[in-house]
C-alpha cells in the first residue's frame, strides 16, 4: 500500500521514465491530483514496491469504471483542472494526429515479428485479430501505469510482477474479475512481462496492444 510520504518519490519515478501519457503530460500537479484520488477513492489502486530504506523502486496503478473515476476526478476539481485538461486534450497527440497528420506512417513492430522476440513458452498469449474496445468499460479495472527503477529491474526479484500480482489481488479482493491495459506496441519490457504472468494480448490499432486477464 502507498502512503501520502510516497508520492513526491512516486511521482519522480514516473516523470523519470514515463512518456506520452495523457494526465501525466497535464503536469505534476495534475497528476499529484490524479494520485490522490486514486489513493482516497474505493475504485483506485496504488501500490508501490519500497526498499528498507524507505525508496520507492516502483509503482502500479489501477482504477476501476475509469469513465466514471475521471467523470468525477475533473467534476471535483473543475474550478483549476478543467482549463488545463481541455487545453492538453486539444493539443494531445491523438486529436493533432487526427487533424494534421491522418497519413502517419505505421509502426513496424508487428505481431508475428513480436511473437519471435518474445517466444512461445510464455503463460499468456498473442494473437493477430484486433479487438473491439467497446466492450472495455463499465465493472472492468484497468491497468493505468506499471513503473520499475532501472536498476531494480529483471533478476530474481523481478519488481514488476510482484507489483502485477498484487494489482491483481487488489482488484480481485474489490470484487473485479477482468483487468485490462492498453499497451504501446514498441513497450516490449511490459508486453514481456504482462504475457510472462498471464495476460492475453492483441492489436488494437497501429500503436497500441490491448493485454487483458480474468482474475
Amino acid at each position: 500500500p502507498v502512503g501520502l510520504k510516497d508520492f513526491s518519490q512516486i511521482i519522480d519515478l514516473y516523470y523519470r521514465y514515463m512518456k506520452g501519457d495523457f494526465v501525466g503530460s497535464c503536469g505534476r500537479r495534475v497528476f499529484q491530483s490524479y494520485l490522490r484520488e486514486l489513493f482516497e477513492r474505493p475504485q483506485g489502486s496504488l501500490l508501490c514496491a519500497v526498499t528498507e530504506e524507505d525508496k520507492v523502486i516502483g509503482f502500479i496503478a489501477g482504477v476501476i469504471d475509469r469513465k466514471r473515476f475521471n467523470y468525477h476526478w475533473i467534476l471535483k476539481n473543475l474550478a483549476w483542472l478543467g482549463p488545463i485538461v481541455m487545453v492538453k486534450f486539444f493539443f494531445s497527440y491523438d486529436v493533432r494526429s487526427l487533424i494534421l497528420f491522418p497519413l502517419r506512417a505505421k509502426l513496424k513492430i508487428i505481431p508475428n515479428q513480436l511473437r519471435a522476440k518474445l517466444g512461445e513458452s510464455e503463460k499468456g498469449s498473442l494473437t493477430d485479430n484486433k479487438t473491439n474496445i467497446s466492450r472495455f468499460d463499465q465493472g472492468q479495472a484497468i491497468s493505468l501505469w506499471l513503473v520499475v527503477d532501472k536498476t531494480f529491474r529483471g533478476g530474481r526479484r523481478d519488481i514488476a510482477s510482484l507489483l502485477i500480482t498484487s494489482l491483481e489481488r487488489d482488484l480481485k479482493r474489490k470484487g473485479i474479475v477482468r483487468a485490462y491495459a492498453f499497451i504501446d506496441r514498441s513497450n516490449l519490457a511490459s508486453i514481456f512481462i504482462h504475457l510472462k504472468n498471464g495476460w492475453q494480448v492483441s492489436p488494437v490499432d497501429d500503436r497500441s496492444y490491448l493485454i487483458v486477464k480474468d482474475l
